[in-house]
Parts: structure tokens; C-alpha cells; sequence
């Protein structure tokens, strides 16, 4: 159970319809709510339409007589009712239950005057009744109890912000009169003794005029209640002045009006007040999240080491996240999220253990959208980054196989996973089909991994296998520009046959009239792999096609790369030279960016484009060299995977 007081110094700031609203929206998330009027000289909640059936019902008042008749505290339930309202958008019906002031049909004013609360509580064990009475609360297993206190500053303020709660929001106008008299409640909540934690404080500016600030009269006030309440961004939610004769009938707008500005603010409050909740799935996830904006500079808001009753505190923060994770361990959703703000704080002892428990969790959540499929993979990517960092190089593969494994895998993660195997071990690479990710993306996702995946030679080889994968999945799918992508992936890796079988096997010069510049180009190559040799007729029909004007390509760096290789090939120096220099032209003039190279067949970053360059360079200066693409896979040319 979470109680939460309402409170304000001055009557008129809309402090009874905030705690409705509020009550209304946690009613309709299925949270299971209780309204205490605890505004005994000005009760108020029953005169709210879907309150009415505590109407002159017994409630505190009578509560506190019957205890002082007999001497020991009462059975609550006699003092509660249920009430209910219709959910607007599934038209359900929606309980909470309200705890009045008392029965006002009979002579509710007199009772009310003759309760001593000094000698309530000095002589009669006040405080123990109060104690009592929020133990029946938690024994009746409320998820919120919402306290209507009265205003001012007076003994039952004070059982109401000091001794009852587990927080209080105080909601007020900005001006002198509301600050003085803030203060002093502050002060006494933030010293209060009364609970083993004093009560944490939430701010809610309410009434606030919707009008051209153009002298900044607003924001000095605001700002003002700020430093001399000394509360931060966080533990504040306003509420503007809204002009609606829907409000002379007390309105519930979150029930009624739900798309309106007001009932978005009352939502933002509700949501504030589930923050402070660590029963609440919905309210942790939300308080680890705005944890995390503090930590990434998105809020003005620091933790501080001095204010420990400030729930955004440095100190209580911890202990914040800590019971949360205690009251969550079987929510994977919630442990997810605790493991990525440990991640992102290097704090890699909480992170073991939020893993450990959110991946033992077994898909479960108490969270309303239910687990979404990214979850699981994203705790195994978090475990094999940490391993990653702290040198577990066997934890770091497990992780990654881990990951691979799931279903819910993106892009990016198999990218991450795959280059952590090629870094540590490149013999524990799953084959591709045993990658979920790869069973259930399309022809572009095949693509696009490998483009960003293919991009040194250690990555060539598997590469390879997951293009040969592409090409027996999708078969007759595939087309230009794709098939180009599995043919550089195939030639790159070394399987020369299967890149001939999709360009076609032929080292019949004349047949390369019909091709496509860039596949005759890719199908020489491949026969050079294959056979070791590069035969010259072939390339000389390349060449012509480059200088025919068939195919026009734009003249990219690796467009002038490839037909310095093909000059180089066939003896011409100076052509070679000419195109070589038009590459690192090119190249440069791209701002370091990568591009594939045709000595690797891969991406390569521009220093070792401009290495590439160097040897085609040599290659027509005569020397006896080879291209990468194929000394590299020497060893496994023709060989299947």
C-alpha cells in the first residue's frame, strides 16, 4: 500500500479535484484505491458524482467516536464504501472506495467538535489508532490511499503530512501567502520522525493563468517556490487555470474529458504519484526512467548528498532502485531497465545481479503493454558488452550466442553479437540458420546486414555464409541491387563457384557484351579466384565495355579503383596510374567515408582503401601480388561451407 496526502495551505487552488482525478485514473489503470476525507471541518469528496454512494455513510469522524467509546480501534471496514464509475473507453466499470468524513445526516458538526485531538493523542493513544488504522489499510490490500486533508496548519495537517503518508503533494497558487505557509509544513514533513521514512513531497502549481508571461512574472514565481522550497523538476506537476463550466460540476476530466490539456496534466500527476510507489510496475519503470534522464542531462535537476528526504536525492535514489528491484525481481521488463541505467553508471556488480534476475524472470511482467519482444536480447546485449569491458571473454561469447538465439534480436544487436564473435572467437559464429533474426527478415535486412557487417577480412568468411544462406532462402528473389551485395559477400569469403552461379560461368569473352558493366566486372573476378589466373581476353571485354559507353556508373572511388585493376591486369601503366589517382580523388573528396574496395571486395575504412590503391599501383609496376580477395581465402577457394 502507497498513501499519498493532498494537501494546501489555502483553500480554492483545486486541491480535492487533483486527489479525484488522480484517484479516478489509478481506478482505471485497475489499481485498487481508497479516498480518505480527512477535511473534516470542510468534507468535501462526497459531493463528487462517482463518491456519492459514501454519502452519509459513516466514515473517520465516526470512527474516531467509536474508538473513543469502547476503547480500542474499530473494524474500518464498517467505515469504508465502495463506489464505481464507467471506464470511457471500454465502458467497464471501474471501483474505488471511499472513506468519508463522516455521516452527515445526523449531527456531524457536534461529533466532529467534541474529538480532543491533544488529548486524543496525549492521553486516549491517538497516535497508536492512527498506526491501527494504517495497518487495516494494508490489510485490506489497497494499492493507493488518497488523503483529502484540510488546510492550514493544524493537529490533523499534521496527522495527515506527518504520520499517515508515505508522501505528500502539496498543491498551491504561486504567491507570498502560499509560500509562508508552505514552508513551515515542508519543514515538518522533512523532519518528521513519525514514519520510518519521512514522507517524500511532490509540488503541483495549480490554477496557473494560460496568458503571455511577457515580463516573466510566472516563471519568477515559479521559480521562487522552487529555491525556497528546494524541490527539483522532478517532483513537480502544474495544473493551469481552465475555463469550463464542466468544473461548477466537479468534473472528473480524466473520466470525462480525457483528450483535454487538464486531463493530461492530472495524468502527469497520477503518473508522479505511482513514481513514488515501488509496488507499482507502471511507477517504477517510470522512476527508473526519469532517474536516467537526470543522469544523461536531459533535467537541470542533480542529486545532491545533503537532502536525503528528497526523493531524487543522491543516497535515496539507491535505496529507490534497490527496493524496486527487490519488489520486481520476477519482472523482466523492469530488471531490463534497472540493467541499462547500471550499464550506462558502469556499476557492473548491481548490473550482474538486475541480469541475473531478469533473465531468470521467464518472460514475465506486470507492466500493462506486456514484454516487448526486444526484452531478453537486450539484457544478453548489456551482459555481453559488461563482459566485453571487463575482459570475460567467455562470458562475452556466451552472451553474444545468447543473443543470436533470440527471437527478438534487431539489426543492430546481430551486428554487435557477431563482430564480438569474430573478435574473440570466429569458430564459435553460429551457422546463419540457427539465427532467428535471419529466418524472419527480408531481402534488405540480408542486405543491410551485411553491409554492416561485412566490412573487414575477418568478417568476409561468414559473411559469405550468411549471403549463401540469402541466396538458397529467397532464390529467384533476388535482384539488382541485392544480387549485387550476395556476389560481393560470395567473392569476398572466397566462394568463387556460387558467386559464377548467379553471374553466370562463362569465360567466353563475347558473353560479357550482355551484361551489366558491374556484373561482367564481379564474374572476372570470380573466374580469377576460381582459376588463380586472370585471363586477359575477359578482362580486355570488360574494358571495352567501361570504354564503350554502355554502361554509364557514376565515378565513384570505387568505379575508378576497379578499372585501375583491370589496366593493371592487362599492362596499361599509365591508365592504371590515371584511374588510381581519380580513386583517392574521389575518396577524399568524400570525407572519409568507406568504400568497398575491389583488391578486398569489403568496405574498408579510407586508409586502407588508399593501401588497396597502393598495390594495384604495384601490380602494374609488375610485381607478382595477388589481390586480398584471394590470397585471403587461398585455403578455402571452391571449398563448400
Amino acid at each position: 500500500m502507497h498513501c499519498t496526502t493532498f494537501y494546501s495551505y489555502k483553500g480554492g487552488v483545486g486541491r480535492t479535484l487533483a486527489l479525484a482525478n488522480v484517484a479516478a485514473h489509478l481506478a482505471m489503470r485497475r489499481k485498487k484505491v481508497l479516498i480518505v476525507d480527512f477535511d473534516l471541518e470542510a468534507p468535501g469528496v462526497t459531493t463528487l458524482n462517482f463518491c456519492a454512494n459514501a454519502c452519509d455513510q459513516p466514515g473517520v469522524v465516526d470512527y474516531i467516536h467509536s474508538y473513543l467509546d469502547v476503547g480500542s480501534a474499530p473494524n474500518v471496514q464498517a467505515y469504508i464504501h465502495r463506489c464505481c464509475f464507467i471506464h470511457p473507453d471500454d465502458k467497464s466499470e471501474v471501483e474505488l472506495y471511499v472513506m468519508p468524513a463522516g455521516d452527515q445526516s445526523a449531527s456531524y458538526g457536534a461529533n466532529f467538535a467534541k474529538i480532543d485531538w491533544r488529548e486524543l493523542y496525549q492521553e486516549r493513544d491517538g497516535f497508536l489508532l492512527m498506526e491501527d488504522l494504517r495497518e487495516q489499510w494494508i490489510a485490506q490490500d489497497y494499492d493507493y490511499v488518497l488523503i483529502d486533508s484540510r488546510t492550514g496548519l493544524t493537529d490533523v495537517s499534521g496527522i495527515c503530512t506527518r504520520q499517515l503518508p508515505d508522501a505528500v503533494v502539496a498543491v498551491f497558487f504561486p504567491n507570498e501567502q502560499n509560500l509562508v505557509g508552505l514552508k513551515d509544513m515542508v519543514q515538518s514533513v522533512r523532519s518528521s520522525t513519525a514514519r520510518p521514512r519521512c514522507p517524500e513531497l511532490l509540488f503541483v502549481p495549480s490554477r496557473l493563468p494560460r496568458l503571455d508571461d511577457e515580463d516573466g512574472v510566472l516563471e519568477r514565481w515559479l521559480e521562487r517556490f522552487k529555491s525556497e522550497l528546494a524541490y527539483s523538476e522532478q517532483q513537480c506537476s502544474s495544473l493551469d487555470q481552465y475555463d469550463s463550466l464542466a468544473l461548477l460540476d466537479q468534473d472528473i476530466f480524466v473520466r470525462s474529458r480525457p483528450k483535454t490539456g487538464l486531463a493530461k496534466q492530472y495524468r502527469q500527476l497520477s503518473n508522479l504519484v505511482a513514481q513514488l510507489n515501488s509496488d507499482d510496475a507502471e511507477g517504477s519503470l517510470n522512476y527508473i526512467k526519469s532517474i536516467a534522464r537526470i543522469y544523461s542531462g536531459e533535467t537541470n535537476d542533480k542529486f545532491t548528498f545533503q537532502d536525503a528526504s528528497n526523493p531524487f536525492s543522491f543516497e535515496r535514489h539507491k535505496d529507490r532502485l534497490q527496493e524496486i528491484e527487490d519488489r520486481h525481481k520476477n519482472d523482466c521488463v523492469i530488471q531490463r531497465y534497472l540493467a541499462e541505467h547500471y550499464y550506462s553508471m558502469r556499476d557492473f556488480a548491481h548490473l550482474e545481479v538486475v541480469l541475473k534476475h531478469g533473465l531468470s524472470a521467464n518472460i514475465f511482467t506486470n507492466l500493462e503493454g506486456g514484454v516487448p519482444s526486444e526484452t531478453i536480447p537486450r539484457m544478453h546485449l548489456l551482459r555481453m558488452r559488461m563482459g566485453a569491458e571487463l575482459g570475460e571473454t567467455v562470458d562475452t561469447v556466451e552472451a553474444a550466442l545468447e543473443l543470436l538465439k533470440c527471437a527478438g534480436s534487431t539489426e543492430f544487436m546481430v551486428v554487435e553479437a557477431l563482430m564480438a564473435l569474430v573478435t574473440i572467437d570466429r569458430d564459435a559464429l553460429p551457422p546463419p540458420q540457427d539465427i532467428p533474426f535471419l529466418q524472419s527478415v527480408d531481402l534488405k535486412g540480408f542486405v543491410d546486414l551485411m553491409r554492416k557487417f561485412g566490412i573487414s577480412s575477418r568478417e568476409a568468411a561468414y559473411n559469405c555464409k550468411v549471403a549463401l544462406f540469402a541466396r538458397e532462402r529467397f532464390k529467384e528473389d533476388i535482384s539488382d541491387p541485392h544480387k549485387t551485395s550476395i556476389v560481393l559477400a560470395l567473392i569476398a569469403g572466397g566462394q568463387f563457384d556460387d558467386a559464377l552461379k548467379m553471374l553466370g560461368d562463362s569465360n567466353d569473352p563475347t558473353s560479357l557484351a550482355s551484361l551489366d558493366l558491374g556484373d561482367a566486372f564481379n564474374r572476372v573476378m570470380a573466374l580469377w579466384g576460381r582459376d588463380g589466373v586472370p585471363e586477359v581476353a575477359v578482362f580486355e571485354a570488360v574494358l571495352a565495355l567501361a570504354l564503350g559507353g554502355k554502361n554509364v556508373y557514376v565515378e565513384t572511388a570505387n568505379y575508378h579503383q576497379c578499372l585501375a585493376l583491370i589496366n593493371a591486369v592487362l599492362g596499361r601503366v599509365e591508365a592504371c596510374k590515371l584511374h588510381i589517382e581519380s580513386a583517392r580523388a574521389a575518396l577524399l573528396a568524400g570525407s572519409g567515408r568507406r568504400e568497398t574496395s575491389c583488391w578486398s571486395f569489403v568496405e574498408e575504412p579510407e586508409d586502407d582503401f588508399l593501401k588497396h590503391c597502393d598495390e594495384i599501383e604495384k601490380l602494374s609496376n609488375g610485381e607478382n601480388i595477388i589481390p586480398l580477395f584471394i590470397s585471403r581465402n587461398a585455403s578455402i577457394a571452391g571449398k563448400p561451407n
